[in-house]
């Protein structure tokens, strides 16, 4: 689709209004295809048997500050090519931090919501090593990463580097540590942990990367529980991929989707953190038969390698969709869909690109003749500009950060509100449904804001060739002095669509917030979780941390997910407070928090008409 640079000025200044995006079929429509890799059993693990009492000490895992640089890493930018020509002049001209209109917050009681507590930095201190009766630092870990699902009446939670079932009313279950999961080495390096629950098959799959020993050797991991069972038989496939540029190799940030037939991960390939190059090869993508999972028989697995081809660079980040209900696309083979922001330079973007695999049936209990393939080129819908959002404030509470005061960092920090990577990915009602942190201007000041997307996915068949394409809309979600991140949404079968994310300022502690986007009610930004004080990490302090950074990571993503007509959602605030006299001596504040670090999650549920 061809767009004028009037048209195109319009679009910069359009926020919170419907914005018609498209993008046509090409008539040079190709398509990649995968090969086939090996899915590796692991374990077997009864969690009746290894769940501990959530306040017993285990074994000391892995220097927890390795989580604030090893993984979830950001993204290199490459120079454009000079192909790009015009177009991207174009959109550099236009880049800049749009002004948003300030969305009203839900008056207190505005909608019924109910929700409890999730894990905790304290938890994952437990978890990590941390001997509560002689607290001391250097077991807890940021940030704790969100993995969410719910089904057949349990609540699923997974953290760095925490598991927790809990029942629909936030009664507390199992707990493990993830490796203890996974069934692998308590040594490992376990992160960017994912959950999903398949309705049609009744099972819950997880995920997690694992790095080893952060040197030569990386795996996928897959874990798949049955509905109602406490038994996870968990499998492996090697991403050191030592054949690939920089290798080894692992799988940053897996990203967890699936449709009727498979389970499809994505991840970023990068060299292991020990190579000083940090070698960027671009997304992968694996298909794993779900059947097979399901009946615990040899998995048939297939890869499409890094470096998927774009116009600019390569595929990076590829959100892969799941389904609400088990209401997949089923034509084409099995359609599994995918979606990426395109900001190759780090400076911003209006484009995304969406993706479709078709003929996942040869992934099914039985197999059509075709391989997977991905049609290409991707369509390319014009949006709202986006760009890295700048760094989150939060009060100025100087007497309620102890670990700040406890190490010679007086000042509040600041919180990483993440880059214009694509959050979470749901198709349902025949739409795609995603989101992006993004910096707007809300009353003339910068601030941390959000760009979702509703997309409609389209195929069509010309002269016996099969063309994708795709429309859609684009929202900015901002308020006037708060700054939102990590937004993820949760989409009914029938459309009724929640968002959840993180939401903090100058005169907010950082909170769990929401706010309905589609015939789920008035848009306005609610508050699910209410920060009690500020977060006092040791990731944002400069004088506690190898790499002189005041501004603490968070996130790194949130979580929304549907249950019939129940959403659920899970984001990071800040549960407790406590000040230097009580820290002092008591490092755990009354079991509240980690010696360096009080970060928590809060739960949530809404049930929409």
């Amino acid at each position: 689709m061809i767009v004028s640079r009037r048209l195109f000025a319009v679009l910069a200044l359009m926020t919170l209004l419907t914005l018609f995006v498209a993008a046509a079929a090409n008539a040079q429509s190709s398509t990649v295809k995968p090969i086939p890799l090996t899915l590796r059993r692991v374990a077997t693990v009864n969690l009746a048997q290894v769940a501990r009492n959530p306040a017993a000490p285990t074994a000391s895992v892995i220097d927890p500050s390795l989580y604030a640089t090893a993984v979830n890493r950001r993204i290199p930018r490459a120079s454009l090519s000079s192909a790009a020509g015009a177009d991207a002049q174009i959109r550099a001209a236009l880049l800049a931090p749009p002004e948003a209109l300030s969305v009203p917050l839900a008056p207190s009681g505005a909608t019924m919501i109910s929700g409890f507590k999730g894990l905790d930095a304290l938890d994952t201190a437990i978890g990590n090593g941390l001997n509560v009766n002689a607290p001391i630092a250097k077991f807890g870990i940021e940030p704790p990463d969100q993995g969410l699902c719910v089904g057949n009446g349990t609540v699923i939670e997974m953290t760095n580097l925490e598991y927790r079932e809990f029942s629909t009313s936030g009664t507390p279950g199992a707990t493990v540590n993830l490796a203890t999961l996974f069934g692998v080495l308590s040594t490992d390096f376990l992160s960017d942990p994912k959950c999903y629950y398949d309705p049609p098959t009744n099972t819950f799959f997880m995920t997690a990367t694992d790095l080893t020993d952060m040197t030569n050797q990386s795996f996928l991991l897959v874990g798949v529980m049955p509905a109602g069972s406490s038994m996870v038989t968990t499998y492996q496939i090697e991403t050191t991929n030592l054949s690939d540029p920089g290798c080894p190799c692992f799988g940053d940030q897996p990203l967890l989707g699936a449709d009727a037939n498979a389970i499809v991960v994505t991840a970023n390939e990068f060299s292991q953190p020990e190579n000083p190059a940090g070698v960027f090869n671009g997304a992968e993508i694996y298909l794993i038969s779900k059947s097979d999972l399901v009946a615990s028989v040899t998995a048939r697995t297939f890869m499409f390698r890094a470096g998927i081809p774009l116009a600019e660079g390569v595929g990076i980040s590829m959100q892969p969709a799941a389904s609400p209900d088990g209401a997949f696309d089923t034509a084409n083979g099995g359609t599994e869909f995918l979606m990426n922001s395109l900001d190759f330079r780090g400076a911003g973007d209006n484009r995304l690109a969406v993706w479709a695999i078709i003929n996942t049936c040869q992934l099914a209990s039985s197999p059509c003749a075709d391989l997977p393939a991905i049609q290409l080129p991707p369509p390319i819908l014009h949006v709202h500009t986006y760009r890295n959002p700048f760094s989150a404030n939060q009060r100025a509470a100087t007497t309620m950060i102890p670990y700040g005061n406890a190490t010679s960092n007086p000042t509040v920090e600041q919180i990483d509100a993440n880059d214009d990577r694509l959050g979470q990915l749901v198709y349902a009602n025949g739409k795609l449904y995603a989101a992006l942190g993004a910096v707007v201007r809300v009353s003339g000041a910068f601030h941390a804001g959000i760009e979702y997307f509703i997309v409609k996915p389209s195929f069509r068949t010309i002269q016996s060739v099969l063309h994708f394409s795709a429309t859609g809309t684009s929202t900015y979600v901002a308020h006037k002095g708060i700054d939102l991140s990590y937004p993820s949404i949760g989409v009914t079968t029938g459309g009724n669509a929640v968002m959840a994310f993180s939401m903090m300022g100058s005169s907010m502690n950082p909170s769990a917030g929401w706010m309905p986007i589609a015939k789920a009610g008035p848009k306005q930004i609610h508050i699910a979780g209410t920060g009690a004080g500020p977060d006092d990490g040791f990731t944002g302090y400069p004088n506690d941390n190898s790499f002189g950074s005041s501004i603490a990571r968070w996130g790194d993503y949130s979580a929304a997910v549907a249950d019939g007509k129940t959403i659920w959602m899970a984001a990071e605030y800040i549960p407790s407070a406590c000040d230097y006299a009580t820290y002092s001596t008591d490092k755990l504040c009354g079991m509240t928090r980690a010696p360096e670090a009080n970060w928590g999650t809060y739960i949530s549920e809404l049930t929409v008409p």
